[in-house]
């Protein structure tokens, strides 16, 4: 795409009342629909007007008025040819947004500009869309929790902080904008979450997101159009760190698990729960959105290959993931599996081959939400005090496969399928409580 053209235009078609014509900004784009091309001409400039033989001086103004004049408009033209030198692809749209200073050039936009792609026609990532909707609602909150306190507001209501912010979150004029987010404004939100009964990987979590908007704002992320809102040097996270904390995984016992194993009931419901998490127990703790994904030709005589969805996108190399097909799995399949002919059907009757990315991530959610309070059910009639949940078994299964592998990650990242071996690193601090168990027990 080339470059759009800019100009001084002063513009005679029309006079105002005193006789003078406007002076405008013009910028000519060449935007391409198919084989077709066309010139688009987008003008710019309020309030700027003089007649036809001031105008003709302008290059060299004679009076103070026409000085003036030209001053202002020399400013418009000075930005419309940065913006230009700064960003490709551009748009009409995306110009105007940028030299008018719109919602565009706003963390909001460049959030719902993100949401947009992920959550396009097409795209498999609804879940991270609505990630970072989550982050910019817990930015939001904050920015207009200082607003509130800013404006001190008195009220006897205990709910009336909450109800003032939640009128103003759709609100423009509250818009966060970029300067506004310094390092130290980072810092002050991670305490205010805190305090808020967060976590710090929940806060993490949140400002990966914003990391991500700045550098999509400045032009910097690798493979994108460079659209640059922000200069490159408006970055706060050189000054401030994202933190994250050691989460141990919290897994069954051998007890625990036994008990699990052995559990009966005439509760059909309750032994489907049990039956869906020993399927993904022996199945390498596969993570229940694949269990629900899973596919026939995914299943072999001896072997089930599959490639986990979560970190498809983030790996430079397609790996799968291979799973013996042995121990309950053929009889929990023979006894949950979809009745459906279609030999490249889903496994399991949990999703419709028709639904889209939207309604799987939905159905997936639901399903999931209802096997965990059956599996709450089951953990109280064991006496389990821990939260039995679906992600246990995951958790089970890699501390099991360390404890047999003497500690060994990188097993745990190829059976898990994790990304990052850091993430495997985690599964060290369970097996670390349960040994410190044991040495006191075998001391008393």
């Amino acid at each position: 795409m080339s470059k759009p053209t800019v100009s001084v235009l002063h513009d005679t078609r029309r006079p105002i009342k005193d006789g003078r014509y406007p002076v405008r900004i013009q910028v000519i784009f060449r935007v391409e629909e198919g084989e077709r091309v066309r010139w688009v001409p987008k003008y710019f400039g309020k309030d700027n007007y003089c007649t036809v033989s001031e105008f003709a001086t302008f290059s060299r103004p004679r009076s103070e008025g026409v000085r003036e004049l030209k001053r202002r408009v020399d400013i418009l033209f000075t930005k419309a040819t940065r913006i230009i030198a700064d960003n490709e692809d551009l748009t009409p749209e995306i110009f105007e947004g940028i030299f008018l200073g719109k919602a565009r050039d706003t963390v909001n936009a460049v959030y719902a500009m993100k949401v947009a792609e992920l959550s396009g026609s097409g795209s498999d990532q609804v879940g991270t869309s609505w990630a970072y909707e989550s982050s910019l609602h817990s930015l939001m909150r904050y920015k207009l929790h200082l607003e509130y306190k800013r404006h001190k507001i008195k009220s006897e209501d205990p709910n009336a902080e909450k109800k003032w912010i939640k009128a103003r979150l759709e609100d423009l004029a509250f818009a966060l904008r970029f300067p506004e987010i310094t390092g130290e404004w980072l810092l002050n939100y991670e305490e205010w979450m805190i305090s808020c009964g967060r976590t710090v990987n929940t806060v993490a979590i949140h400002l990966r997101a914003l990391r991500h908007v700045f550098n999509l704002a400045r032009g910097m992320v690798p493979g994108k159009k460079k659209i640059r809102i922000i200069p490159v040097t408006l970055y706060p996270f050189d000054e401030y760190q994202i933190k994250s904390e050691l989460k141990y995984k919290i897994a069954l016992n051998d007890s625990e698990l036994q008990m699990f194993k052995d559990f009966k009931h005439n509760e059909d419901r309750l032994m489907e729960a049990r039956d869906y998490w020993f399927f993904s127990y022996y199945a390498n703790g596969m993570n229940m959105a694949d269990v629900a994904k899973l596919r026939k030709p995914e299943l072999m005589a001896e072997v089930m290959i599959y490639d986990r969805k979560k970190t498809r996108k983030t790996r430079k190399q397609f790996k799968q993931i291979l799973i013996p097909f042995d121990h309950e799995l053929p009889a929990i399949v023979k006894r949950r599996g979809a009745k459906s002919l279609d030999p490249n059907g889903y496994v399991f009757p949990i999703l419709d081959e028709d639904m889209s990315e939207l309604q799987v991530k939905l159905r997936v959610n639901k399903f999931i939400k209802r096997m965990n309070q059956d599996l709450d059910r089951i953990g109280s009639i064991l006496g389990i005090t821990k939260s039995l949940t679906s992600v246990i078994a995951r958790h089970t299964f890699g501390n099991r496969l360390l404890n047999a592998t003497d500690g060994d990650v990188r097993m745990i990242q190829d059976g898990l399928g994790h990304s990052n071996s850091k993430t495997s690193e985690n599964y060290k601090g369970s097996i670390y409580l349960e040994k410190i168990k044991k040495v006191r027990g075998e001391a008393l």
